[in-house]
């Protein structure tokens, strides 16, 4: 409805937020050929149009898309990108989910070293934050990947 009603109106803005959180959706759902349909639509009008904070929800739902394809240097590119927004994000809580989710997918993708650096970012934002939602989140992430390299006793120390 809110995407009918955007269109309707004139409303660009809102028409982004409306079908970026659809394609975040339709990625957790599975259904990527939606997703990605939405964000090759959807992602040169956020960036034209300079809508900052959209634009970097895209870029990670095109992460988030490259999972299932494999570590290309289109991704390389897309997580540099991603790296250096969340250096220069004001909002420190968005910064973190940022640098975990591209912790998320350097794990997929079997780059545990990168993803442990990330995820550690993530780690110290939201510890500064005391943000125990996202910080539990991360402290997971960062278990399975000590599990990954075979290292229980440093996994269990971040559960």
């Amino acid at each position: 409805m809110l995407i009918l009603l955007s269109k309707k109106n004139n409303w660009l803005e809102n028409l982004l937020k409306a079908n970026t959180l659809k394609a975040e959706l339709l990625v957790f759902l599975e259904q990527l050929p939606e997703a990605k349909d939405i964000l090759n639509t959807y992602h040169p009008i956020a960036k034209a149009n300079n809508f900052k904070k959209i634009e970097v929800r895209l870029q990670l739902v095109a992460l988030s898309l490259s999972n299932s394809t494999g570590f290309t240097p289109e991704v390389e590119k897309s997580i540099s990108s991603l790296e250096k927004s969340a250096e220069n994000w004001q909002d420190k809580s968005e910064a973190g989910s940022i640098y975990n989710a591209i912790g998320h997918s350097l794990y997929v993708h079997g780059k545990f070293d990168k993803a442990l650096v990330s995820l550690q970012k993530a780690y110290n934002i939201f510890v500064s934050l005391n943000d125990s939602t996202n910080l539990s989140d991360t402290l997971n992430s960062i278990a399975n990947l000590y599990r990954e390299l075979g290292d229980l006793d440093k996994a269990i120390e971040y559960l």
